[in-house]
């Protein structure tokens, strides 16, 4: 989306336990190429676990730039008191996926404080139309395009699902945070594998692991079990766009590079019978054992 406005991202690596982004290397490349052309700071709150953000916005304040946060994996976590969302980001972006092995809807979001951006937002968000108001006595099927735009407008079917998930939203969180928890007791002595670290609130939207030996291999057996595993998440800098755009080095982001050899997500929804979680961790303790 950056890429999309002719706008340049500029990529700051991670935390090794957290996944988030690193306060000190976002200072740090700040300090080296100053507020010429600045825009904003985006904020994930990856996997579910919350950023630190008040850091970030004082680095916004000093160099007068705008917080976005990247809340896709967020949605209902409570950060310092406060839903994320409800922060003093210029925006907030959102993703609502049905908590199952197999999401049949999904919807996108967008909050703010700002009444030009919502405007804007509410414009782009079905081919920059606008039609006359049910005020006007000019006939109602009159429209104008007057902006750019694409058809982003939600279907009544996925709004109905999403709007039933929003309403659970608070138990699905539970329900994720008492799986995480089981998964944490019955493998934190597991050989060969870290569980997740949670530094602050954490809501499990992924439960990811690390596995210090061939980590592709143990996807691989889990997959020949029946589990299936997911890879959260590739450095951008890998990626064919940006390594060849702009010529990245598979060393430039050494943390991020760290992680994406070692991380693995184990399955984790609300609907996840007991049965089901005994038997992830059964199998995963077998495999790690097994591991020479």
């Amino acid at each position: 989306m950056i890429r999309h406005f002719d706008a340049e991202p500029i990529f700051v690596d991670i935390e090794e336990d957290t996944f988030l982004i690193s306060l000190q290397k976002c200072k740090e490349t700040l300090e080296r190429i100053g507020n010429k052309k600045l825009r904003a700071i985006i904020i994930s709150h990856v996997a579910g676990q919350a950023c630190d953000i008040e850091p970030f916005y004082d680095l916004a304040e000093h160099y007068n730039i705008k917080v976005i946060e990247d809340a896709t994996m967020a949605l209902g976590l409570t950060h310092n008191g406060l839903k994320i969302g409800s922060h003093h980001s210029f925006a907030s972006i959102f993703s609502v996926v049905l908590d199952s092995a197999n999401p049949v809807a999904q919807a996108g979001m967008l909050t703010t404080q700002d009444d030009e951006l919502a405007a804007q937002a509410m414009l782009l968000r079905y081919h920059g139309v606008v039609s006359e108001k049910t005020t006007s006595t000019r006939p109602q099927y009159l429209y104008d395009v007057v902006g750019i735009g694409n058809k982003y407008n939600i279907s009544y079917l996925d709004t109905a699902l999403c709007l039933s998930q929003l309403k659970r939203i608070d138990y699905i969180i539970k329900k994720r945070q008492e799986i995480a928890k089981y998964y944490i007791h019955a493998l934190q002595n597991a050989p060969h594998l870290v569980m997740p670290s949670a530094k602050s609130e954490h809501i499990f939207f992924h439960f990811i692991i690390k596995v210090d030996k061939n980590r592709d291999h143990f996807a691989r057996e889990l997959k020949e079990c029946g589990i299936e595993s997911a890879l959260h998440f590739v450095p951008l800098h890998l990626l064919s766009y940006y390594k060849n755009k702009y010529k990245y080095k598979i060393s430039d982001f050494p943390v991020s590079l760290k992680n994406y050899q070692q991380i693995l997500s184990l399955p984790i929804y609300s609907a996840m019978q007991k049965e089901d979680i005994d038997y992830v961790c059964k199998q995963v303790l077998r495999l790690a054992s097994e591991r020479v």
